[in-house]
């Protein structure tokens, strides 16, 4: 377990740098950020030294519209949080495969990683894991100023009493998610929405038309995929020894009822929390992780990071948004930290701001955002283009059929997403590009 003395000087950290970014990107105090709700976090942790990197923070809670997607890959469909601090990691690590800081290579010449991960979040990711039931009819207090652990209260991280305050919330919330088949379920019942043991796509309105949907999967559900298929997606999948798994899951919470808070987002992020009430442990390993009986890979496995809870830090308003927003409130900062890349040049550390509601760098028009030096530097396009400049590649093969060629990577992953029954939407038009030659 992570030294309680590290998980604070982390904390502090990433705060200290959005804030610090905030103030400088958007100029505007971070105090104005607090309708912004959600920021997130990957942090690389050596053990053996304690000391510990923040690879990328970003902010956001917007995805884009079936409507407005690109076969081009240059949009970012899904700027959530979670997902965008995600994507800069992907960057990371294409760029520092050959960074002996972080990767060694082995006897089979695949990459193996030399740190551990935490993620971090600001609050409950959307789904699944925001569903806090009230059968009790308990409240639960805002939560006092400490980390804890494995149910253990330790002392403080701050001086900043005004967070801990005797104001009272109930347990019960639910989640604006709707589950996967409302894409094409002109019948939509609002209470299935908040049952178990199904998939979602992203918060939205109810009312709204179809092809103003996202198509994108919940937050919940795509932690709990990177929980069984890693982090690094498909494509780095054949470069790597094993997956890159979260090894650590550090969260916000704004009560004091840690051992159920813990529990209800392990019932959102883990896939044997999530299917219990359905398969028996043997009946679901055999349906994920094995084909006809036989293991797909060893390298897989049912990761189920530690979950570590601290005090409500930032945007303690939630989700709960302002109808009246601002329009900065669509600005969604995407920062990756400085590294050596590659070819032993140092990349100074980046900062964009992308257009959470249409998946484009901030202010760029559509006649710009065609154009490949305007894409934002996370979308599909340039993570590909990443990828054929580690395998020394010609980019005439498109995005899909490389994809394609991680099987185990896609079958573990397709018969995951079988389990829920859900009919899931082909989007394989939307990977079919390949780079444009310079």
């Amino acid at each position: 377990m992570v030294d309680i003395k590290l998980l604070k000087q982390i904390l502090q950290a990433i705060h200290d740098k959005f804030s610090s970014i905030y103030q400088k990107v958007l100029k505007k105090d971070i105090s104005d950020a607090q309708e912004q709700t959600v920021l997130a976090s990957v942090v690389l942790i050596f053990q053996q030294t304690q000391t510990f990197e923040i690879i990328s923070i970003a902010n956001g809670t917007k995805s884009v519209g079936k409507k407005n997607m690109s076969e081009l890959g240059n949009l970012v469909n899904d700027s959530h949080a979670e997902i965008l601090a995600r994507r800069a990691f992907k960057k990371f690590l294409y760029d520092n495969l050959n960074n002996p800081k972080y990767f060694y290579i082995n006897d089979l010449n695949k990459y193996v990683q030399k740190f551990k991960v935490l993620f971090y979040t600001s609050q409950t990711p959307c789904g699944q894991a925001s569903i806090f039931q009230n059968e009790s009819k308990n409240t639960i207090a805002i939560s006092s100023n400490c980390i804890q652990e494995q149910n253990v209260e330790i002392e403080s991280i701050s001086n900043n009493d005004a967070q801990a305050d005797d104001q009272k919330q109930k347990l019960f919330q639910n989640t604006g998610a709707k589950y996967y088949s409302f894409l094409y379920d002109e019948k939509y019942q609002v209470q299935k929405d908040q049952q178990s043991n199904i998939l979602r796509i992203k918060p939205g309105r109810s009312d709204l038309p179809q092809d103003s949907r996202s198509q994108s999967l919940s937050c919940s559900d795509k932690i709990m995929l990177w929980n069984v298929i890693g982090m690094q997606g498909s494509l780095l999948s054949e470069l790597l020894d094993k997956p890159i798994y979260i090894d650590y899951f550090f969260i916000e919470s704004d009560g004091n009822n840690i051992k159920d808070f813990k529990e209800i987002v392990r019932q959102g992020i883990n896939v044997e929390s999530r299917l219990k009430g359905k398969f028996k442990s043997k009946h679901l390993i055999e349906s994920v992780l094995k084909w006809r009986k036989k293991p797909i890979s060893k390298k897989y496995v049912f990761k189920n990071p530690p979950i570590i809870v601290t005090k409500k830090y930032f945007f303690k308003l939630n989700r709960n948004l302002s109808q009246n927003k601002p329009k900065y409130l669509d600005q969604h900062i995407v920062y990756l930290s400085e590294y050596i890349d590659n070819n032993g040049e140092k990349k100074e550390e980046f900062t964009e701001i992308i257009n959470g509601s249409s998946g484009l760098k901030w202010g760029m028009g559509e006649k710009g955002s065609k154009i490949p030096k305007n894409y934002p530097f996370i979308c599909k396009y340039n993570l590909y283009k990443a990828y054929c400049q580690i395998k020394h590649m010609s980019s005439q093969k498109s995005y899909l059929v490389n994809k394609e060629n991680s099987i185990k990577y896609n079958l573990i992953k397709r018969q995951l997403l079988k389990l829920f029954r859900e009919n899931i939407i082909d989007k394989k038009q939307y990977d079919n590009f390949c780079i444009q030659e310079q």
